[in-house]
């Protein structure tokens, strides 16, 4: 019978009164075995530098060939952590902590490989289209042809296994390799002289300065109008204020009442309307000779800040620029004021495009030849893997020396140095590891982690399909399919279509999961409805989620944080200080960040099993057959007015793959098909008469049928009824 294998994750408490000298000696002995790790990764790699070790020995993942082929050909047995050298770690443990190290250098190898296979295609290209150089060093997508062709370069790994990489992970390549390039290869010299030459060509900066004010556009009912130079004045001064507004009812929203803030904008408006008309009619007199000389001092502003500011790195200056909050003065706004706003934005514009400046014929032809010495050293340039987690892997459950397990009692034992076992309960209040076992699932060797002073036990186990189903589903309707349409305002819009008729499919059901729907209310399984949790019971005490707003709320503090450790580090760098780490205050900046990131992974996961939950329980109650989702592998970033500020636009790859992965294996489990269908062209195509429709946000119109219906539940009827 097919297997597959899930993980679960309990708490470990210590079975003795002396927990925290327990915990104290688990975080010593992680530490050194951390250590330990450490040095594995630099001992392979310069092996494999030196020779010792070829990509032949990294080929195999089991237990055995590691043991064999690394860990007694490069006698690691007899290397030495340097933490806490009065604790001797087991002979046993250091076997175990070749396992990490091993699987991490061979990753290491394998991206290594494909940043080079990717510089071989990339090199080629430049060559012949010298503007995708521009591109790479800007930035900016890579146009898809291109991806596709280095995806076909990477169908499979160095050591010949299929490997299929996402658009995402291409692209994220490509960045890594454009960091690369920025940092290791010589362009700065270049880039300073360029630099000197732009300040003393007087007619190059005329053009460049004229060219970037009419690069500017605003955008009207999701379309970009351009600007032309004599509206920018008015334009910005439409965008002073309307930010002075945004910023003063922010802070008044904080501290006033319904009423006091409706007062409040009255009389506010009433006066930044009066200030409006002053500044207009002083702005009547703005000429274009005015702006040339406002855009002049801006060029100029900016050429001194790379020309004087110490510790500057000019190819990340130029090629990624660093923009900062503009101030505007919301108690006082004056003229001068708002042309300081307007400075600054025009300074925000030269800075975005003074790049062009600097990418001559001589410094591309300098950069293709640095590619060709990058390649060549691309082992010498890639970061080598370096191990932060504090995690013991168990190789094997026979090694009773290092670890115990009682799963029917809930308890292990873990010992790290000779003659010393420390007994743990396992925190299982809902009885998963029982359910499991009962249901003959096989457990595999574990991994312990320290995580912020607590212990955890990631527990795999190997469960057979429909081990876990809670009700038998043979009795699905074959013709029963369900499409799942995931996005953002929305999680996810099902639409459940009856096939049994081809000629006559019918829609029978669909359901929209938004935030109040996962996390407000329940689905009853019995009767197709939903239904609100107890908590609603009283309404006085009872409050609605908005898990949105709470995760909108830590990004902004996440970035306020940022800015303060951006803002630090400067400071240590005007004073030449490099090393960071040393500071308590930029350790302290950087923990914080790391829990409002752990907080915002955990809220993203429970939204992942909440909506996994769901889907399954809706397939359930309508014996569907069939779950069907978009294959996202090659759908790019959303832009971020799309997105919103609750989930970065980086994340939206990460978050759909989860919630897929997650509805794919509980499909396996409960003997319900998990397929995908390509992604183009459902948003736009009517779900009705199949011709091709308008989307404007989350409304959809169909001008040959007529049909007006939500662009997200016309998508997920579109993955319904689509063949795969």
């Amino acid at each position: 019978m097919p297997s597959t294998t899930i993980t679960r994750t309990f708490s470990l408490i210590p079975i003795s009164t002396a927990k925290k000298a327990i915990y104290k000696k688990m975080q010593d002995a992680l530490v050194k075995f951390r250590d330990l790790e450490n040095i594995f990764i630099k001992r392979l790699i310069d092996a494999f530098h030196k020779g010792d070790l070829t990509m032949q020995d990294f080929s195999g993942t089991s237990t055995t060939h590691i043991k064999s082929r690394i860990y007694n050909h490069l006698e690691l047995n007899k290397v030495k952590a340097d933490q806490w050298k009065t604790l001797q770690l087991k002979e046993r443990i250091n076997r175990c902590a070749i396992q990490h190290p091993y699987h991490a250098v061979r990753n290491w190898l394998i991206r290594t490989e494909n940043l080079s296979q990717i510089l071989v295609e990339l090199i080629e290209l430049f060559h012949s289209d010298r503007n995708l150089i521009a591109q790479f060093l800007k930035g900016k997508r890579i146009p898809k042809p291109v991806v596709r062709r280095l995806f076909e370069a990477l169908a499979r790994d160095p050591f010949g296994e299929s490997q299929s990489l996402t658009y995402f992970h291409i692209t994220n390549m490509i960045g890594q390799l454009r960091n690369i390039v920025l940092s290791e290869t010589q362009l700065e010299s270049l880039l300073k002289d360029r630099l000197h030459e732009i300040r003393e060509d007087t007619p190059l900066i005329e053009r460049f300065l004229m060219s970037c004010l009419h690069s500017f556009t605003k955008t009207k009912k999701r379309k970009d109008i351009a600007l032309m130079p004599h509206e920018l004045s008015q334009y910005f001064l439409d965008l002073y204020f309307r930010k002075i507004k945004w910023l003063s009812t922010r802070i008044a929203k904080k501290s006033m009442t319904i009423e006091e803030f409706h007062s409040f904008t009255q009389v506010r408006d009433k006066e930044l309307d009066a200030k409006k008309r002053k500044i207009t009619a002083r702005l009547s007199h703005f000429s274009l000779d005015n702006l040339n000389t406002l855009s002049s001092r801006a060029f100029h502003a900016m050429i001194t800040e790379l020309v004087s500011e110490p510790n500057i790195f000019l190819p990340n200056h130029l090629f990624k620029p660093y923009f900062r909050r503009i101030n505007v003065d919301i108690v006082n706004p004056t003229y001068e004021d708002f042309l300081k706003f307007f400075q600054v934005r025009l300074r925000y514009k030269i800075k975005e495009r003074v790049k062009e400046l600097f990418l001559t014929d001589s410094i591309t032809t300098f950069f293709l030849s640095e590619l060709e010495k990058m390649r060549a050293e691309i082992y010498s340039v890639v970061s080598i893997p370096h191990i932060k987690k504090l995690a013991l892997p168990i190789q094997n459950l026979k090694e009773t020396q290092v670890y115990k397990s009682d799963l029917e009692h809930l308890t292990i034992e873990l010992s790290f140095v000779s003659r010393e076992f420390h007994k743990f309960q396992i925190h299982d209040t809902k009885g998963r590891i029982k359910e499991l076992l009962c249901n003959g699932a096989e457990e595999h060797p574990p991994v312990i982690r320290l995580k912020r002073g607590k212990l955890y036990f990631h527990l795999p186990f190997e469960v057979q399909k429909k081990s876990l189903s809670k009700q038998s589903h043979d009795g699905a309707h074959p013709h029963i399919e369900i499409g799942v349409d995931l996005g953002l305002k929305h999680f996810a819009v099902l639409s459940v279509m009856d096939k049994s008729s081809p000629q006559d499919v019918k829609e029978i059901a669909r359901y929209f999961l938004g935030q109040k729907t996962l996390f407000d209310m329940n689905f009853n399984i019995s009767t197709g409805r939903f239904e609100k949790r107890k908590r609603f019971d009283n309404l006085l005490t009872s409050k609605q989620s908005n898990v949105k707003r709470k995760l909108i709320h830590i990004r902004s503090e996440i970035r306020t944080i940022q800015h303060k450790l951006h803002e630090y580090q400067n400071r240590l760098l005007e004073r030449a200080f490099v090393q960071f780490q040393k500071k308590r205050k930029n350790n302290l900046l950087e923990v914080t960040l790391g829990v409002l990131w752990d907080r915002i992974h955990h809220i993203n996961l429970e939204i992942v099993r909440l909506l996994n939950h769901t889907i399954l329980q809706i397939a359930q109650y309508h014996k569907a057959s069939v779950i069907k989702c978009e294959n996202l592998k090659w759908a790019r970033h959303s832009k971020r007015k799309d997105i919103g500020t609750f989930l970065a636009f980086w994340q939206t790859h990460w978050f759909y793959a989860q919630i897929q992965d997650a509805v794919k294996l509980q499909a396996y489990l409960h003997n319900i098909h998990f397929k995908q269908v390509k992604a183009g062209g459902t948003s736009q195509i009517c779900s009705h008469c199949g011709n091709m429709g308008q989307r404007e946000g989350k409304k959809f119109y169909c001008s040959h049928c007529k049909s007006h219906l939500d662009s997200d539940l016309n998508a997920a009827r579109n993955i319904a009824l689509a063949e795969t």
